[in-house]
């Protein structure tokens, strides 16, 4: 496998920008600069590489990756990528960047959004939970690991799939 993203590399990086994009973690920034890297290395980049150094949000990129997506999926064996999606939310959460109320609340919303390997009741239980319980205190150590402990396998699939974006 070669970082360039060539027509012979067999990374799904569409599907890895569209995990980590929906899921807040990437910023257009991220993406382009990973473009930008790509097209500064190669004679002939992908046409989807050189849109994707154009898009400014979410929408577009998603916009852009649909058909690079779709050819990636089609005999894809790894494990589920949607999961990833899961995966960063957990990682904003453990960045600061979001509360554990709202981590939850996304997390929920996404696994009801997208084929996920979690049910989005898991999350809306644990979500109402946390709103019933104390702002500090047992409850919410407990909530906070037990989905830590839901997540761990999602969040390692996140950050296997942002090293190889970031290489």
């Amino acid at each position: 496998m070669t970082a360039n993203a060539s027509n012979t590399d067999h990374t799904h990086y569409a599907l890895y920008w569209l995990a980590a994009a929906r899921s807040a973690f990437a910023k257009p920034a991220d993406w382009k600069a990973w473009a930008d890297k790509r097209i500064q290395e190669s004679n002939a980049p992908n046409s989807w590489i050189i849109e994707l150094s154009l898009a400014n949000d979410c929408e577009s990129l998603a916009a852009i990756l649909a058909s690079e997506a779709g050819k990636e999926r089609h005999g894809l064996r790894e494990p589920n990528v949607e999961d990833a999606v899961l995966g960063y939310v957990w990682l904003r959460y453990e960045r600061g960047q979001i509360s554990l109320e709202t981590c939850l609340g996304d997390l929920g919303r996404l696994s009801d959004n997208y084929e996920t390997a979690i049910e989005c009741e898991v999350f809306y239980t644990m979500l109402n939970r946390l709103e019933r319980a104390p702002s500090t205190g047992d409850e919410r150590v407990m909530i906070e690991a037990e989905a830590k402990v839901c997540l761990s396998a999602l969040c390692e699939e996140a950050s296997r799939q942002w090293h190889i974006l970031s290489a």
